[in-house]
């Protein structure tokens, strides 16, 4: 009997080892709830209820295992096999039909089961036993029957498929190629794998195919995504069809923050309407004085010779920036700043783990309660203070609380402000401080390109403070920045969810399956990127670099859910460096060694430190 890699893998995982471990639980429950505190339990008892075990288990099962197998083959998640039932003696006798064939089982192992225990116990002498022993015979002998039992009804089912196959060809669908985990890894499944180092995670399963299964839980498959063409249809062709995964809604659902990120269909375009207007490019430019003059102040407070922890000057920065630019006050140091960077780091938490209900009261849950609440406390009254201003402020909340006044959608209450400012906290408050700071980074290790870009700033700010104008003109910064967020992608994994089943690359990818795709792979692919390891700003000169596909490059995602503050972001990094870069150099620190480290999106591992040095008004 011939069985691929992958097949055998699923009937280790999926009907070996979960079969043994759900039966000993859930039996050695069962049995502990009716006989745990019976003292003595005759034979008569015994024989009865090993009967009605040895029964409804097989029977059980087989109606699961039979309907799970012939599901996963037909939607594309295990492969058939290249023999059918009938060419082996001892799967033979099992009838054709479902329930036919779990009572035939069930009546098996009923028999056999129930003839094998009573034997033992008469052979023993035993006329009957204690409660809490019986309890965990049970659990043993269910589990020892389930490990028997499950491997060779899959046999049986995946024996089922490949004859409706020769029959029907159109009955299956091929599978496509399964991921293998990276070499070397010590991770026991991809789940596992992920955690521990998703960055050397994707880089591997890139080199396995543009478009692979991931085993996530069991029998349920992801999918990742390696092809600029497929994830153009994700993104684009067919949008719709692949939502925000579960996860992501789940968590926002349970603490009541659901927002332009979390969600789809009529709601995310009606939130996504009345918040386009804040990022419209007038509004945008209208933040340039505050990006210099911020920028400006940090640099000022640099001392030559000090050494700095970059990610941590940049956050401090883009926290400045983000706030004043949306609540119209700098919150550093407030209570309520603090907050939000918290809760932000319990979300990561929770849509990167198991989900928890956020009814259950969990440590997490509570802290994540009482940091909303310290945001609400502070956000309500300045909701209110807002409405009642004759002229609209100009940052984003006053914007949002007038696009509130004439929304027609109803989906843009107090609460729905709230967190649609506290969404746009997030991508423009960590995001942009790490690409900040592997900039930096790689423009240390690569003097050349400092010497371009300080000429740059020289010809066109001539020693002033830079300006909207003037950052516009910093051609060659513009390149330097989108070269940085090829090769050190803050956003180093995104992820959508099939909404119903859909076609891709000639194969079916069944409803509600995780999508990945890792602008870490696709950015470093030779194919898209020559030289992918090389930092080379000129690749993204329209006049001299190759044609780059359009999807090979994700720095802000794509298609209609292209993050909204994309060029907020890219005109306040350029206004940022160039005040950086037109005060001080930056070497790194001796003997620091650079790594990347993946929690949600990508940072140095342990802190950038480099060494200021001042350069001469």
């Amino acid at each position: 009997m011939m069985l691929l890699s992958e097949q055998r893998s699923l009937v280790r995982r999926s009907f070996v080892l979960s079969p043994i471990i759900i039966n000993f639980l859930v039996n050695g429950l069962i049995a502990w709830i009716i006989y745990g505190r019976t003292p003595t339990i005759p034979v008569t008892t015994l024989i009865v209820d090993t009967l009605l075990t040895c029964f409804l288990i097989p029977f059980l099962t087989c109606l699961v295992v039979v309907s799970v197998v012939w599901q996963l083959v037909r939607q594309g998640d295990l492969s058939a096999v290249s023999w059918s039932r009938d060419d082996f003696w001892w799967l033979r006798w099992l009838p054709d039909g479902k329930w036919a064939r779990a009572l035939a089982i069930g009546l098996a192992i009923a028999v056999l089961g129930t003839l094998i225990i009573t034997g033992l116990l008469l052979l023993l002498g035993i006329e009957s036993i204690v409660g809490s022993i019986f309890v965990w015979f049970k659990a043993a002998y269910t589990a020892v029957l389930a490990a028997l039992i499950t491997p060779f009804l899959a046999l049986a089912s995946l024996g089922d498929v490949s004859a409706s196959v020769v029959d029907d060809p159109q009955a299956a669908v091929v599978a496509s190629p399964i991921a293998q985990l990276p070499p070397g890894s010590n991770a026991s499944n991809h789940r596992q794998a992920m955690q521990q180092d998703m960055i050397g995670y994707v880089e591997n399963i890139a080199m396995q195919g543009d478009l692979v299964r991931v085993p996530l839980l069991g029998p349920i498959y992801g999918y990742f995504l390696n092809d600029p063409d497929l994830i153009r249809v994700v993104l684009v062709t067919d949008s719709d069809r692949y939502h925000k995964p579960s996860n992501v809604k789940n968590a926002a659902k349970s603490m009541n923050i659901e927002n332009v990120f979390t969600t789809d269909g009529e709601v995310w375009q009606a939130l996504r309407k009345v918040m386009q207007p804040a990022f419209h490019t007038r509004r945008i430019n209208n933040y340039a004085g505050i990006m210099a003059t911020y920028s400006a102040e940090m640099v000022a407070r640099w001392q030559n010779g000090e050494q700095l922890d970059i990610p941590s000057e940049m956050m401090d920065l883009t926290l400045g920036i983000t706030t004043r630019a949306l609540f119209g006050a700098d919150m550093r140091g407030q209570e309520a700043a603090a907050a939000i960077v918290r809760f932000i780091e319990l979300f990561y938490g929770r849509i990167s783990s198991l989900p928890v209900p956020g009814w259950l009261p969990t440590a997490s849950n509570r802290e994540m309660r009482r940091q909303l609440e310290i945001i609400e406390a502070w956000l309500s009254p300045m909701i209110a203070e807002r409405k009642a201003q004759e002229e609209p402020s100009d940052d984003v909340l006053s914007l949002l609380i007038e696009a509130q006044k004439v929304d027609t959608s109803g989906v843009l209450k107090n609460h729905q402000v709230r967190t649609e400012v506290m969404n746009l906290f997030v991508a423009g408050y960590e995001v942009v401080a790490h690409t900040l700071a592997f900039t930096l980074y790689l423009v240390a290790q690569h003097p050349a390109v400092e010497q371009r870009i300080l000429a740059e700033l020289d010809a066109v700010l001539d020693g002033q403070l830079v300006t909207l104008e003037t950052a516009n003109r910093l051609h060659y910064l513009d390149l330097v920045i989108k070269e940085s967020m090829r090769l050190l992608p803050v956003t180093t994994v995104l992820t959508r969810q099939t909404a119903s089943p859909v076609q891709l690359a000639g194969y079916t990818l069944p409803k509600n399956r995780l999508i990945l795709f890792a602008p870490w792979a696709l950015h470093r692919d030779a194919r898209y990127f020559p030289e992918p390891i090389a930092f080379n700003p000129e690749r993204f000169d329209p006049v001299h670099g190759q044609p780059i596909p359009k999807y090979a490059y994700l720095p802000f995602g794509g298609g209609p859910r292209i993050c909204l503050g994309n060029a907020f972001a890219m005109l306040q990094m350029k206004i940022n460096l160039a005040t950086i870069w037109q005060h001080a150099h930056l070497d790194l620190a001796p003997g620091y060694e650079f790594q990347p480290h993946y929690a949600f999106n990508t940072r140095p591992k342990e802190g950038l430190p480099m060494i200021v040095t001042c350069r001469q008004a």
